[in-house]
Formats: structure tokens, sequence, C-alpha cells
């Protein structure tokens, strides 16, 4: 057996064992339409993965396990480590079971809003600051190793940002000299669509961004239930 035979087959073993990593449940969807004031929107849900779930979910439960069954003694200290680390584990747990993300382009800003959770701020990026709008296309690679790497690369992304961050990063905004990521589970057509709508919105404050588009259309909500394994 040849060597890059050997180094394929290990790559396609840690492959599908970061994949195991990313299962959780899926509730992906994706939506837009126009407010009461004709501002076009943008909806996307939040992605987890059973680790993530498993973790933070064991997580609320650590202070009661430090009351009720190690006694720990009920300290002025204690109860506000309490009360921040209960916080905290629900404030992830709830954006990962029920949090989404909605842009909203205004006639001078993008708002980026989180809803599902709490301790969400809002942000603002107003037009004229944004440099870029941009997306990962679908690549070509000249090896299967190549392919299978990037691959392995994108799960590990996905594994740290569902864990750490508030959103994977499907779809970017490049503001001021800031990289900001948004959205999760876009496929390649809902990620051209973004980008052909707001990069309409953006012409007339003179945004210059490559043209990525394509004529391709897709259902506008997509929402399922199960194991999330895309990518």
């Amino acid at each position: 057996m040849e060597l890059n035979q050997i180094l394929e087959i290990v790559l396609k073993i840690h492959y599908f064992q970061i994949r195991l990593f990313n299962y959780g449940f899926s509730r992906r969807k994706f939506a837009f339409g126009y407010n009461d004031n004709g501002e076009f929107y943008v909806v996307n849900s939040t992605r987890n993965n059973l680790f993530s779930l498993l973790f933070f979910g064991l997580g609320l439960c650590l202070p009661f396990i430090l009351i009720f069954v190690e006694k720990a003694p009920l300290t002025l200290p204690f109860i506000l480590f309490y009360l921040l680390s209960l916080a905290i584990f629900l404030r992830k747990f709830l954006w990962l079971t029920k949090g989404y993300e909605r842009i909203t382009v205004t006639s001078t800003t993008i708002n980026h809003e989180f809803f599902g959770s709490f301790w969400m701020q809002p942000q603002k990026y107003n037009l004229n600051k944004i440099k870029n709008i941009w997306y990962v296309p679908k690549l070509d690679f000249d090896t299967k190793l190549d392919e299978l790497r990037f691959r392995i690369l994108i799960q590990q992304k996905i594994f740290n940002r569902i864990f750490f961050c508030r959103t994977v990063g499907d779809f970017y905004i490049t503001y001021i000299n800031r990289r900001i990521s948004v959205f999760s589970q876009l496929t390649l057509t809902e990620k051209e669509f973004l980008f052909k709508e707001i990069n309409k919105r953006l012409e007339n404050q003179s945004v210059i961004t490559e043209d990525m588009i394509s004529e391709n259309l897709f259902n506008n909500s997509s929402i399922s239930f199960g194991f999330s394994i895309e990518v």
C-alpha cells in the first residue's frame, strides 16, 4: 500500500472522529423578509452539538451538586459563584437550544441582533464603514488529501466556534478593520443569495465587493430535526 493511500485512510478516520463531535440537534432555519419599514432582514438559527449541549447542560447542575451532594457551606463567596456560574451556563445552553440571529439592513446601518438568551448585546454597523462582505465559495482541490485536510479544518472550526463563540460564521462582514462573523449552517445558495441582497443595498454606499453571484433559487425557510451532519 502506498504512503498516500495510508495517509488518506488516516485522514478519513480522523475526519469521521471529529464529525462525531459535531453531531447535534438540528434546528436549522434560514428565512428572510421585510419589516413594517420595508427594511430587508434575514433570520438564522444557531447550531449546536451533543458535546456542547452535555457540557453546558451538566454545568447547570454543578451548583446544585455542590449544595445538596457535597454539602458546600452557603457563604457569600459561594452564593456569588453559584449565581454567576448558573447564569453563564444557562445563557450558553439557551443560546444553543433556542438562539437565533437576525440581520436587518436599514438605509444607514446593518443591525445584528441576538434572540433566545440573555446578555446578548445587539450590534450596529454603519454601511459607509463596511469595506467588504464575503463568504468562502465551493473550492476545487488538486488531490483528495487536500480536500480531506480542508474538511478536517472546517470541522475543527465548527466545533471550536460552537463551544466558545455565538456563531459558527458562514458569512463575513469586513467592518473598518474587523471581521464580523455571522450565521451558521448556510448552504452555498443561501450564501450567494445573502451576498446578492446585502450587496444591492451597499451599492448606494459605494461599497465595492467581489461579484460571486449565481442565479440559483432556494426555499427561503428550511427547518429540520435530527442530527446536524453538514459539511
